[in-house]
């Protein structure tokens, strides 16, 4: 649904988005704003108080055991969705890299 909500955002935008074929990339989308192409890091939360963890342990069954962080070399936009509340913001990768976690209402 965070990507559904990403997706949105950036068309809002007029801006194109793409959805990588594999899921082997540490962004889940490429946007096109006419100049440049940005990878976007899409999470979500449902916590009542809002917190999102910005914390990778690989997904599927694929974890190797380390954690990962946001990272500039991995993305360049972190877009945040709070389900619960509908609340959703776009924060640049430097903002939120090493973080563990940001909060959206």
């Amino acid at each position: 649904m965070g990507v559904g909500r990403a997706i949105a955002y950036y068309s809002a935008k007029g801006w194109a988005a793409f959805i990588p074929v594999a899921d082997m990339s540490r962004y889940d989308l490429i946007v096109d704003d006419g100049e440049r192409l940005i990878k976007v890091e899409v999470k979500t939360t449902t916590r009542t108080n809002g917190e999102i963890s910005l914390r990778t342990k690989g997904g599927n069954s694929t974890w190797s055991g380390i954690v990962k962080y946001i990272s500039t070399s991995d993305c360049d936009v972190v877009f945040v969705v709070n389900l619960n509340t509908g609340g959703e913001r776009e924060y640049p990768a430097t903002e939120l890299a090493g973080r563990s976690s940001v909060v959206i209402k």
